[in-house]
Protein backbone atom coordinates (compact mmCIF):
# COMPACT_ATOMS: atom_id res chain seq x y z
CA UNK A 1 0.00 0.00 0.00
CA UNK A 2 1.59 3.38 -0.95
CA UNK A 3 1.83 6.07 1.18
CA UNK A 4 -1.59 8.04 -0.52
CA UNK A 5 -3.66 4.93 -0.55
CA UNK A 6 -2.55 4.65 3.39
CA UNK A 7 -3.27 8.29 3.80
CA UNK A 8 -6.81 7.49 2.10
CA UNK A 9 -7.83 5.17 4.03
CA UNK A 10 -7.02 6.42 7.14
CA UNK A 11 -9.08 9.69 6.40
CA UNK A 12 -12.13 7.04 5.29
CA UNK A 13 -13.93 4.34 7.16
CA UNK A 14 -11.65 2.06 5.63
CA UNK A 15 -9.50 2.04 8.86
CA UNK A 16 -12.30 0.50 10.62
CA UNK A 17 -11.85 -2.70 9.09
CA UNK A 18 -8.11 -3.14 10.43
CA UNK A 19 -7.77 -5.09 13.58
CA UNK A 20 -5.28 -2.71 14.55
CA UNK A 21 -7.74 0.37 14.52
CA UNK A 22 -9.96 -1.60 16.91
CA UNK A 23 -6.72 -2.63 19.56
CA UNK A 24 -5.85 0.80 19.50
CA UNK A 25 -9.57 2.17 20.41
CA UNK A 26 -9.73 -0.54 23.09
CA UNK A 27 -6.33 1.04 24.64
CA UNK A 28 -7.90 4.27 24.48
CA UNK A 29 -11.03 2.93 25.83
CA UNK A 30 -9.30 1.01 28.96
CA UNK A 31 -7.32 4.63 29.55
CA UNK A 32 -10.27 6.15 30.13
CA UNK A 33 -11.99 4.01 32.21
CA UNK A 34 -8.89 3.87 34.14
CA UNK A 35 -7.31 7.01 34.53
CA UNK A 36 -10.00 9.66 33.48
CA UNK A 37 -13.56 8.55 34.33
CA UNK A 38 -13.85 5.25 36.11
CA UNK A 39 -17.01 3.05 36.20
CA UNK A 40 -18.85 4.45 33.38
CA UNK A 41 -19.26 1.57 31.24
CA UNK A 42 -15.78 2.12 29.19
CA UNK A 43 -14.51 -1.68 30.17
CA UNK A 44 -17.07 -2.97 27.85
CA UNK A 45 -16.37 -0.42 24.95
CA UNK A 46 -12.87 -1.78 25.63
CA UNK A 47 -14.42 -5.24 25.37
CA UNK A 48 -16.32 -4.61 22.45
CA UNK A 49 -13.27 -3.40 20.65
CA UNK A 50 -11.08 -6.36 20.78
CA UNK A 51 -13.55 -9.26 20.18
CA UNK A 52 -14.22 -6.70 17.23
CA UNK A 53 -10.56 -6.87 16.81
CA UNK A 54 -10.61 -10.84 16.85
CA UNK A 55 -13.37 -11.40 14.84
CA UNK A 56 -11.81 -9.15 12.07
CA UNK A 57 -8.08 -10.49 12.13
CA UNK A 58 -9.67 -14.47 11.85
CA UNK A 59 -12.37 -13.66 9.46
CA UNK A 60 -15.33 -14.57 11.49
CA UNK A 61 -17.27 -11.34 10.61
CA UNK A 62 -16.58 -9.23 6.88
CA UNK A 63 -14.62 -6.76 7.07
CA UNK A 64 -16.54 -3.43 6.46
CA UNK A 65 -16.73 -0.78 8.55
CA UNK A 66 -20.51 -1.78 8.90
CA UNK A 67 -20.06 -4.97 10.38
CA UNK A 68 -16.91 -4.05 12.39
CA UNK A 69 -19.34 -1.37 13.69
CA UNK A 70 -21.93 -3.95 14.20
CA UNK A 71 -19.78 -6.21 15.77
CA UNK A 72 -17.90 -3.66 18.25
CA UNK A 73 -21.97 -2.05 19.52
CA UNK A 74 -23.36 -5.84 20.05
CA UNK A 75 -20.61 -6.77 21.78
CA UNK A 76 -20.44 -3.78 24.20
CA UNK A 77 -24.52 -4.15 24.73
CA UNK A 78 -24.47 -7.45 25.36
CA UNK A 79 -21.34 -7.41 27.47
CA UNK A 80 -22.36 -4.49 29.42
CA UNK A 81 -25.93 -6.22 29.89
CA UNK A 82 -24.42 -9.28 31.08
CA UNK A 83 -21.45 -7.84 33.48
CA UNK A 84 -23.12 -4.84 34.92
CA UNK A 85 -24.33 -6.43 38.03
CA UNK A 86 -21.46 -8.95 38.40
CA UNK A 87 -19.22 -5.61 38.16
CA UNK A 88 -21.12 -3.38 40.46
CA UNK A 89 -21.83 -6.07 43.02
CA UNK A 90 -17.78 -6.61 43.34
CA UNK A 91 -17.15 -2.98 43.81
CA UNK A 92 -19.83 -2.08 46.00
CA UNK A 93 -18.76 -5.12 48.46
CA UNK A 94 -16.05 -3.17 49.17
CA UNK A 95 -17.90 0.41 49.96
CA UNK A 96 -18.06 -0.13 53.57
CA UNK A 97 -15.62 2.80 54.28
CA UNK A 98 -15.06 1.25 57.19
CA UNK A 99 -10.96 2.31 56.35
CA UNK A 100 -11.67 5.75 56.55
CA UNK A 101 -12.87 6.02 59.75
CA UNK A 102 -9.17 7.16 61.88
CA UNK A 103 -7.95 8.74 59.15
CA UNK A 104 -7.32 12.58 58.11
CA UNK A 105 -8.02 15.12 55.81
CA UNK A 106 -7.88 18.89 55.33
CA UNK A 107 -10.49 21.06 54.72
CA UNK A 108 -10.62 23.02 51.55
CA UNK A 109 -12.47 25.34 49.60
CA UNK A 110 -14.44 27.59 52.52
CA UNK A 111 -13.96 27.28 56.07
CA UNK A 112 -16.04 24.03 57.42
CA UNK A 113 -18.34 25.26 60.30
CA UNK A 114 -20.74 23.56 62.74
CA UNK A 115 -24.19 22.59 60.92
CA UNK A 116 -22.90 23.50 57.39
CA UNK A 117 -21.76 21.45 55.09
CA UNK A 118 -17.92 21.70 53.39
CA UNK A 119 -15.43 19.65 51.29
CA UNK A 120 -12.49 18.28 52.87
CA UNK A 121 -9.46 16.37 50.34
CA UNK A 122 -9.16 12.70 51.70
CA UNK A 123 -6.32 10.44 49.88
CA UNK A 124 -6.59 12.73 46.91
CA UNK A 125 -10.38 12.71 46.58
CA UNK A 126 -12.85 16.12 47.16
CA UNK A 127 -15.47 15.14 49.54
CA UNK A 128 -18.57 16.86 51.33
CA UNK A 129 -18.07 16.60 55.08
CA UNK A 130 -19.55 18.29 58.37
CA UNK A 131 -18.04 19.25 61.30
CA UNK A 132 -19.14 17.22 64.39
CA UNK A 133 -21.96 18.09 66.85
CA UNK A 134 -19.38 18.09 69.71
CA UNK A 135 -16.37 18.68 68.52
CA UNK A 136 -14.54 21.77 70.24
CA UNK A 137 -14.64 24.32 67.82
CA UNK A 138 -17.67 25.96 65.96
CA UNK A 139 -15.35 26.17 62.54
CA UNK A 140 -12.17 25.30 60.86
CA UNK A 141 -10.24 27.31 58.66
CA UNK A 142 -9.06 26.35 55.11
CA UNK A 143 -6.13 24.26 55.47
CA UNK A 144 -6.67 22.88 58.95
CA UNK A 145 -6.66 18.90 59.47
CA UNK A 146 -9.46 16.85 60.96
CA UNK A 147 -9.89 13.21 61.63
CA UNK A 148 -12.73 11.47 60.13
CA UNK A 149 -14.97 9.69 63.32
CA UNK A 150 -18.02 8.97 60.59
CA UNK A 151 -18.88 7.83 57.34
CA UNK A 152 -22.64 8.46 56.11
CA UNK A 153 -23.48 7.93 52.49
CA UNK A 154 -20.81 10.27 50.87
CA UNK A 155 -20.52 12.65 53.87
CA UNK A 156 -17.68 12.50 56.08
CA UNK A 157 -18.07 13.77 60.09
CA UNK A 158 -15.13 15.14 60.88
CA UNK A 159 -13.34 16.50 63.96
CA UNK A 160 -10.19 18.36 64.44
Amino acid sequence: MDNQTFMAALTSLEAFTWPQTWLLLAAVFAAVEIFILPALGFVFAALGAIVTALLIHYGVIEATPLMAFSAFFGVTVVSAAALWKWLKSLYTGRGTYTDIVGSTAEVIDTPLAKGKKGAVRWSGTTMQAILAEDADVKSLDVGSSVTIIAVTGTTLTVKP
